[in-house]
Parts: C-alpha cells; sequence; structure tokens
C-alpha cells in the first residue's frame, strides 16, 4: 500500500499508480474557454502551487471532467492524479479558492470501486470492506502476491509474544515499590 499512497515511492519507479477522484467542489464552473471561472479551473490543468509546506508545485492532473452542476454554485468534477500527497485534490482546488464539499476516491491504478463488490453482487455498506484477490491485486496494481509465511513460523511468533507479554506481566507485579521523594 506504500507504494499506491506515498507519492516518493510511487516516483521511484516507472510506472504510477493514477488514482481517480469525484469532487462536489464549490462555484459553478465550465471548461469553456471565454469564461472566467474557467479559468481558474483550467490552472489545476497545468499544476496548482498548494504550497511549500504540503510540497509546492502538483502535476497537472491525468484527466479533469465536468460531471455535472448539482446546483448553480456547485460543480461535480472528476480528477485522475499520479501524486499521492496529503489531501493533495482539497489543496488543489482550494488553491484556485474552490472548496471541496465532498470526495470520493473511484479508483486506484485498475482497481475500480464497482469491481470491487462482494461475492453476492453487493456493494455494501459505506465503510464495508474485504480482502483483494490475488488477481485484482495483480491486474489491479501490477504487484505479484507475496506469500504468507508459514503456518509453523507464525504459530512459534504468536507463542514467543505471548511469553512476552506474561513476563512483563510478571516482572511489572514483582517490582518493588519506592517511596515518593518531596521537594524541601
Amino acid at each position: 500500500m506504500h507504494h499506491v499512497t506515498n507519492p516518493t515511492a510511487s516516483s521511484s519507479t516507472d510506472q504510477k499508480i493514477i488514482k481517480v477522484y469525484d469532487a462536489l467542489i464549490m462555484g459553478h464552473h465550465t471548461l469553456e474557454i471565454n469564461d472566467d471561472s474557467s479559468e481558474k479551473l483550467r490552472q489545476i490543468l497545468v499544476g496548482v502551487d498548494i504550497g511549500k509546506k504540503y510540497g509546492g508545485m502538483t502535476l497537472p492532473p491525468h484527466t479533469l471532467q465536468i460531471l455535472e452542476h448539482p446546483s448553480s454554485k456547485t460543480t461535480l468534477v472528476r480528477i485522475a492524479i499520479s501524486e499521492g500527497r496529503n489531501r493533495q485534490v482539497r489543496r488543489m482546488f482550494h488553491a484556485i479558492n474552490s472548496g471541496v464539499m465532498q470526495l470520493h476516491r473511484r479508483k486506484v491504478g485498475n482497481l475500480d470501486l464497482d469491481m470491487l463488490k462482494h461475492h453476492n453482487g453487493d456493494v455494501g455498506e459505506e465503510g464495508s470492506w474485504r480482502l483483494l484477490t490475488k488477481k485484482e491485486i495483480l491486474h489491479g496494481l501490477g504487484w505479484k502476491v507475496r506469500p504468507i509465511a508459514q503456518a509453523g513460523r507464525k504459530e512459534q511468533l504468536s507463542h514467543n509474544q505471548g511469553k512476552f507479554f506474561s513476563d512483563r506481566k510478571t516482572s511489572a507485579s514483582k517490582r518493588r515499590r519506592r517511596p515518593l521523594k518531596t521537594r524541601r
């Protein structure tokens, strides 16, 4: 997961992981050439400065689409980025004076929310999760799946950890208590 979320880890590899977000932003924006609001939004297409503290200039997004205008004062956009800076999408829109009211990650690499349905075809409730299959990891992120540690080694580790905690518990109870020193 570090490879997906950390921009320095993903920049060291040849293949960048693209993340796609749907963002409900403040303001009625378009990408038309003669529109003042589109001028602000087009700044994102060349990269914006999100502040030196947060990494400076962003790379241009792979795509930026306007999906709809839910109201006269909001715009729903889809943006695809390959960097993974902390709160980057929110900071990009904040840099053009348009806050993000809702943000939803739709896709990471080739892993799309629609393909991550449960076995019964249900997407599940918000916050629900499931383990990815080996095929999803290989085709979705391009990673080879590492084998899980052998059972014998796993049992040995859990046995040693249990011993460690039981020893700590008994040794803590056997400590002598010293009187508190008082200041005079």
